[in-house]
C-alpha cells in the first residue's frame, strides 16, 4: 500500500519594496524664493544637472555692497600706508639733521607716521572684514543653481516652483539606479529562516520573470516590533536597462524553503 507523501509546508513569502544602496538628500544650501524646480518623480538625471534655481538677485547685491567696502578699505591702507611711510622717511631725515630741527618737530612728524600707518590699518581691517563677508556670499552665489550630486532617479519633488524656501530644506531625494536592493520585513517567527548570504527568489510588480537577490543585512528590530528588516542584493548583472524601478513593490519567497516536489513512499 502506497503511504502519502509527508506534507511540505509552503514557502514563507514577504512585501517588500525595490530600493537603492546610495540615496542622498539634496538640500535648499541657503533661503530665497524658488525662481525654477526642474525635475518631476521618476525622472533620471545625470551628475551636475540643475534640480533647481534659487534667486540670487539679493545675494548679489549683497556681494556688490561687500566688494564696494573691500574697495574702500583697501584705498583707505593704501593711501594712508603712503603717507605714513612718506611721513616716517621725512621724521628720520630730520633726525640725521637734527641740527636743524627741533625736537619738536622731529616727534610731530613720528607722530604723523604713527597716525597714518593706525588710519592705514583700519582700511585694512575693513576690507578684511568685507573679504569675510564677501567670501561666503560668493560660494552662496555659486549654489544658486542645486544640481544632481551623482546620476540618478528623482524620487519625491518637495519644492514648489515659486515658493520661499529656507535654508536647509530638501528639495528631493535621489537613488541611485546602478546598484539596486529589496528591502522587506521578517515576521520574528521566521527569523531563523533567514542568515546572510541566503538566495531568495523576487516576484516584482511589472516585470514578467521571477528575479534573485541574496541576503546581505538584517536589522532586528526591538521588542514591541515584532519583525526583523532585510535588505537583499539584486543581481543587477541580469537585469535589463530599467527593467525595475525604484520604489516598485514585490514579494520575496527564501530559495532554501521552496516546497520541492517529493515521489510518494511505497
Amino acid at each position: 500500500m502506497a503511504l502519502a507523501a509527508p506534507e511540505v509546508p509552503e514557502a514563507p513569502e514577504f512585501v517588500g519594496i525595490v530600493t537603492s544602496r546610495r540615496s542622498e538628500l539634496v538640500p535648499i544650501p541657503f533661503g530665497g524664493k524658488l525662481l525654477k524646480v526642474d525635475i518631476k518623480p521618476g525622472q533620471r538625471i545625470r551628475k551636475g544637472e540643475q534640480l533647481a534655481k534659487l534667486d540670487d538677485t539679493d545675494l548679489k547685491a549683497e556681494i556688490e555692497a561687500a566688494r564696494s567696502d573691500e574697495r574702500a578699505g583697501l584705498a583707505q591702507a593704501g593711501a594712508d600706508g603712503a603717507i605714513a611711510h612718506q611721513a616716517r622717511e621725512e621724521a628720520n631725515r630730520m633726525q640725521r639733521g637734527r641740527k636743524a630741527f627741533s625736537g619738536m618737530a622731529i616727534q610731530s612728524k613720528f607722530a604723523d607716521a604713527a597716525s597714518a600707518g593706525s588710519r592705514s590699518g583700519v582700511g585694512a581691517s575693513q576690507a578684511k572684514s568685507a573679504r569675510a563677508r564677501r567670501e561666503p556670499l560668493e560660494r552662496q552665489l555659486s549654489q544658486a543653481s542645486i544640481v544632481a550630486p551623482f546620476d540618478g532617479v528623482v524620487m519625491s519633488v518637495k519644492a514648489k516652483e515659486g515658493s520661499v524656501a529656507q535654508k536647509g530644506e530638501t528639495i528631493t531625494r535621489l537613488f541611485d539606479p546602478s546598484d539596486l536592493l529589496f528591502r522587506f520585513a521578517v515576521p520574528k517567527e521566521w527569523r531563523k529562516q533567514i542568515t546572510v548570504g541566503t538566495r531568495v527568489e523576487l516576484t516584482i510588480e511589472g516585470v514578467d520573470r521571477p528575479l534573485w537577490a541574496t541576503i546581505e543585512r538584517i536589522a532586528d528590530e526591538e521588542a514591541p516590533i515584532n519583525f526583523a528588516v532585510v535588505d537583499a542584493d539584486i543581481d543587477d548583472s541580469k537585469l535589463a536597462p530599467d527593467e525595475i524601478r525604484i520604489t516598485s513593490s514585490g514579494r520575496v519567497t527564501l530559495a532554501d524553503n521552496k516546497p520541492s516536489a517529493r515521489k510518494a513512499v511505497r
